[in-house]
């Protein structure tokens, strides 16, 4: 399951700042200096302000700014009372702000994926629900241009849930994530063909539990997921890669990790490589996990970083942006408390980058790129109530 967790008081992180030039070098020094450091400038995080309209809980689980018209965040709020609604923001080019909502359950709604459609005003949003006398089920909202409506879903089975969502054009978009079918709980991905939304046929490698978490789209016929399955035996989980051909999905073998339980929870695809992110189990704790599809076509680990003083690191997204790759995440340190997780790929390494001093708990769990820059969304625990957190990465 995706984590959105409120936790105690988050140690602060310091961030370095620049320094100075030499004032006696002269004009020309000074230019080619300050060339040199736009050059070789490392990359940096803020805060971006964003509304947190209950005074209780909110959070943001997914964010989508590509194309830079549709700027969409959506995650959940949620009272003292138990009850969750969903939470909804869009950027318009100066500041966050919210927007109406469908809350199509009485008790219990949230949105965990978030995607527009390309060359269109149209975006989607996804995730699951459930009314006081109901089970959990998939929700899907949509947004064509003035305002957020609720679509029918494809509930197959007696529970469903949906985690991810990507989109093709207007009439052909995929969201994924599970369905319980008997004692089992099976991927579940659905296609919207311009009409409705209908199951597609998904492997399920696990006879106990099955769950893909993103979707990335690349064409009709090239679309990737990724998720996890359970071994029923040892109750260990897999990480889980599945493509579609444009005829069938088919499961992608991926290089067996040697670890207790590992997941992926992201997948993109930039220039002739697939990237996916998550975390794995090392001796005692869970680490950091890339994968990286090469131009032969099968499944690599890349070597990332973790935290330090950290006793848990995790990835929950992936993005692509000219140049590079950024991740995002968080990490359970020593002190008993969750921090933010950002690293960028280089091109040949990742590395992390400083966060922000935040002061209490807080988490990344979704990242996109906004005029290529990184935009990635969280929460953010403050003085008793848990807030949206918006960050930008540039550099």
């Amino acid at each position: 399951m995706v984590r959105l967790r409120v936790r105690s008081e988050a140690r602060r992180r310091r961030v370095g700042g620049s320094r100075p030039l030499c004032a006696a070098i002269g004009l020309a020094g000074v230019l080619m200096l300050l060339a040199s450091a736009t050059a070789d400038a490392a990359p940096t995080i803020t805060i971006v302000p964003s509304p947190s309209p209950n005074p209780w809980r909110n959070a943001l689980a997914a964010v989508d700014a590509h194309g830079g018209k549709n700027v969409w965040a959506v995650g959940y709020q949620e009272s003292s009372s138990g009850l969750r609604q969903t939470l909804i923001e869009r950027w318009n080019g100066t500041s966050w702000v919210v927007y109406p909502s469908p809350n199509e359950f009485t008790r219990f709604n949230r949105l965990m994926g978030v995607a527009n459609v390309p060359f269109s005003k149209d975006s989607w949003a996804v995730g699951d629900g459930w009314s006081s006398t109901g089970p959990y089920l998939a929700e899907i909202v949509r947004w064509q241009g003035s305002s957020w409506q609720t679509v029918a879903a494809s509930r197959p089975g007696t529970t469903s849930d949906l985690y991810g969502v990507a989109a093709v054009s207007t009439s052909d978009a995929w969201a994924v994530g599970e369905y319980t079918d008997g004692a089992t709980r099976k991927t579940l991905i659905e296609r919207w063909d311009g009409t409705s939304w209908s199951q597609v046929p998904s492997p399920s490698p696990s006879t106990t539990w099955n769950v893909l978490k993103s979707v990335s789209v690349v064409a009709p016929t090239d679309v990737w997921a990724v998720g996890f399955w359970q071994d029923p035996t040892s109750l260990y989980l897999m990480p889980l890669v599945e493509h579609w051909d444009g005829v069938q999905w088919t499961i992608v073998p991926t290089p067996d990790l040697a670890s207790r339980s590992a997941e992926l929870d992201s997948v993109v695809r930039t220039g002739t490589h697939v990237w996916a992110v998550g975390d794995r189990w090392g001796k005692h704790s869970p680490f950091t996990l890339v994968e990286r599809l090469t131009a032969k076509g099968t499944w690599k680990v890349v070597p990332s970083p973790n935290a330090p003083d950290s006793d848990q690191n995790f990835l929950a997204s992936i993005t692509a942006v000219p140049g590079g790759l950024w991740a995002v995440g968080y990490d359970y340190g020593l002190d008993a408390t969750y921090d933010p997780v950002v690293m960028k790929w280089d091109g040949s390494t990742w590395t992390l980058v400083p966060t922000p001093s935040i002061g209490l708990p807080a988490q990344l769990f979704g990242a996109s790129t906004l005029q290529g820059d990184l935009i990635a969304v969280g929460d953010d625990g403050d003085g008793g109530t848990t807030k949206t957190l918006v960050e930008r990465g540039t550099g």
